[in-house]
């Protein structure tokens, strides 16, 4: 699953936040560690991982963000 980096220089990433994985959206993760949902109509929550990952993909690339590469152990992180 790709992650962003927004024109704010946050990482955007999918996840399911604390539904425990009965719906999934957009977060940005703040200096922290934490996550803050991005609200944007183009970003629904959804049901599975799958369409919101569709959701940030097309809306990232409207955007122009740029895609973080993956490296070892991001998967464990959505």
């Amino acid at each position: 699953m790709a992650q962003y980096i927004d024109d704010m220089g946050k990482t955007v990433k999918i996840s399911s936040g604390i539904s425990g994985g009965l719906s999934w959206m957009s977060f940005r993760v703040k200096k922290s560690g934490s996550l803050q949902r991005v609200k944007s109509k183009h970003l629904p929550v959804r049901d599975t991982k799958e369409e919101a990952q569709t959701d940030l993909d097309r809306y990232a690339s409207q955007m122009r963000w740029s895609v973080i590469p993956p490296y070892p152990g991001w998967e464990d992180e959505n």
